[in-house]
């Protein structure tokens, strides 16, 4: 196979309706994943439609947890998507491997989250959320790929749209039904992932996939352990059966995962002052510990603080991913992700994220610059004085006339 423009390096990923390749973007010299419409499937035109229909879904949005995508087109046959690289592996991987402490999970939840509310707020609902199509770049935050079978709510009428698609596992009781699908779907899905990460396994379980969604339907949502019981509210509001049971934003999910999360700090630190013992549950070790986390809140706040001589200086919201001018990127068979920063995008990011509440102008830039130039008029009236009115400038000045009078 050989499309002008790109060179196939080898075949890194099978999906059910493509293959992902390693291929060098001779324009620019980059490696990319190269998604390419399985040969089977040429001349299907629903699926024609679907492979180009999550280009263009993924086309319009620009978000940092969310997949993005260099170029699309067909040459002799061959549809293909050209995506960021991005190598790493998979959320599935880390989950079956054991390597997910809490704060790791919580972070990649709320990644995902931020990038559903995202896409949700443009009417796009991805319907199939699960670890599979949750990848990392470099720096180890979360990025949701594969839109595949991503529907645009906006194009049905009271903004659902019916039909059955997912994965059983994951998928929420209006789902499986076929009833209509929207945004909270996607946080059903996502409530089914946190469960996983947090207990090692899936919710709901059965012989088939028929057993599977009758219990998405109808079985009780099962316990978190004892001490991870915090953020079992988080948990039943995820998963609740009805939509309008759950959180209806990804905004909603973050700020109760916050809260959960600073909750079961809080017990942690006080099981430790009360049980006592060895070192490393002692008085000091304790207060040791309330004081790091109190100067880890404080570098975080730090962290958040961004300066834009267009909007002043911003306090990004807690949930939201820190803007970097780095670029990663991911692929799998699903399909690849990564999402590159620039001066331009970063205005536009930290713009986006004021007009949607997600960030907080703290002082405007006029008022910015005026303050600056107080505080070095003041600097400099410290760091001077002394020099105009000490015995250096009388030096330079010549000798003091003193006036005697009778």
């Amino acid at each position: 196979m050989a499309i002008p423009g790109y060179k196939i390096l080898k075949k890194i990923g099978d999906g059910g309706m493509s293959s992902v390749y390693l291929a060098i973007q001779l324009s620019v010299g980059r490696e990319v994943a190269l998604k390419v419409l399985s040969p089977e499937l040429r001349n299907e035109k629903n699926f024609i439609e679907k492979f180009f229909r999550e280009a263009n879904i993924v086309g319009t949005l620009s978000h940092p947890n969310i997949v993005s995508i260099y170029d699309v087109g067909t040459h002799d046959g061959h549809y293909y998507i050209a995506m960021d690289y991005l190598p790493g592996e998979a959320c599935s991987d880390r989950i079956k491997a054991g390597q997910l402490d809490l704060n790791t999970s919580v972070r990649i939840i709320k990644d995902i989250a931020s990038a559903l509310d995202y896409a949700h707020e443009r009417g796009f609902v991805h319907c199939d959320v699960k670890p599979d199509n949750i990848l990392f770049r470099h720096d180890g935050s979360a990025v949701l790929t594969d839109f595949g079978i991503a529907i645009n709510a906006n194009v049905a009428s009271r903004g659902a749209l019916a039909g059955v698609a997912g994965t059983p596992h994951y998928m929420s009781p209006e789902q499986t039904q076929g009833s209509g699908t929207d945004g909270r779907a996607d946080l059903y899905s996502l409530g089914v992932v946190f469960y996983e990460m947090l207990a090692h396994e899936v919710p709901y379980k059965g012989k088939d996939a028929v057993a599977v969604a009758m219990k998405h339907m109808t079985a009780p949502i099962p316990q978190l352990p004892d001490h991870l019981s915090e953020f079992q509210s988080v948990i039943n509001k995820l998963l609740a059966k009805k939509p309008a049971a759950r959180f209806q934003t990804g905004r909603e999910l973050i700020a109760a995962i916050n809260t959960a999360m600073q909750a079961h700090e809080n017990t942690s630190v006080n099981d430790r002052f009360v049980r006592g013992g060895d070192s490393s549950n002692s008085l000091p070790h304790t207060l040791l510990l309330i004081a790091n986390r109190f100067v880890h809140e404080k570098i975080e706040l730090f962290r958040r603080l961004q300066f834009s001589p267009r909007y002043g200086l911003v306090l990004q919201g807690a949930g939201m991913p820190a803007f970097d001018t780095g670029s990663t990127s991911n692929a799998d068979a699903g399909g690849g992700d990564t999402t590159s920063f620039n001066t331009t995008s970063f205005r536009h990011n930290l713009g986006e994220a004021l007009k949607q509440n997600m960030a907080t102008r703290l002082v405007a830039p006029t008022w910015l610059a005026l303050l600056m130039v107080v505080l070095l008029l003041l600097i400099t009236s410290i760091l001077f004085g002394e020099v105009f009115t000490g015995p250096f400038w009388r030096k330079l000045t010549g000798p003091e006339i003193i006036s005697v009078t009778a």
